[in-house]
């Protein structure tokens, strides 16, 4: 996760620089880059102390940019993109290296600047040592105003019961005659091979996404069911629509 927001950002960046000639966003990126496959090298050997180190170094670089009020206006958001994702991770390093006040701090400071990532603060482990903190749990109240599912929640209409009506269904036996002429049609105990459930699940599905070509424009004229759908394919070339699929998938 570190480094994924590192990259993304670096790409965001790179983006937004080709469209200027400013010689002193260049020279950031290029600092930047740099200091990112520092970064890069550090985090995942755990070295926690010195990749926070170079966050600090970009966090500085940052600070120190002397730009244009224009360029300011032009690069805002990229800025603040940037500055919210170093100190969000400023703060899981602080938190891996049991620096609490610094942590809280950084984490605040990553709210400051726009870092709105509910889920990914409340399920992060690298900021386990720091939950309990009180001013940390007041900062995640406060980043979870910007959390897609509790504004559903709080929107006018919501239902929070379960009103799922559907019918209560069964599947049908093993035995059923029809299931085991498409079992051994398909060879299926060999397409769903030795895993576990959800790998033969899988296995089945490829074998019919791969076998059966989608057309979802198409009636196939067929009898319904997975034998003759596949047959019509066949002698045909035509494709079956997404309801046909599903019974095919459903058999």
């Amino acid at each position: 996760m570190k480094l994924f927001n590192l990259l993304l950002f670096m790409l965001l960046t790179t983006c937004v620089s080709a469209q200027t000639a400013s010689t002193t966003w260049h020279k950031f990126l290029s600092d930047f880059k740099k200091l990112e496959q520092e970064y890069n090298n550090y985090y995942p050997a755990k070295d926690y102390q010195k990749a926070a180190t170079v966050l600090n170094a970009i966090s500085a670089k940052m600070d120190r940019l002397q730009l244009s009020e224009k360029e300011k206006q032009e690069y805002r958001t990229t800025i603040s993109e940037i500055n919210a994702n170093i100190n969000y991770n400023l703060a899981c390093l602080q938190s891996l290296l049991n620096q609490k006040k610094q942590a809280v701090s950084s984490f605040e400071k990553a709210i400051l600047w726009g870092y709105t990532d509910y889920r990914n603060a409340l399920n992060d482990h690298d900021l386990d040592n720091i939950r309990k903190e009180s001013k940390f749990v007041k900062a995640l109240v406060q980043l979870k105003q910007y959390d897609k599912l509790t504004l559903l929640q709080q929107s006018e209409g919501y239902v929070s019961a379960n009103s799922d009506s559907l019918p209560i269904f069964t599947y049908e036996v093993a035995s059923d005659s029809n299931l085991l002429a498409v079992k051994n049609f398909f060879n299926l105990d060999s397409i769903a091979g030795n895993g576990d459930e959800i790998s033969k699940i899988r296995n089945i599905m490829f074998f019919v996404a791969n076998s059966i070509k989608y057309d979802g424009s198409n009636w196939a004229l067929c009898e319904f069911d997975a034998i003759d759908f596949y047959n019509y394919h066949k002698a045909t070339g035509k494709g079956i629509n997404c309801r046909h699929k599903a019974m095919t998938l459903n058999e």
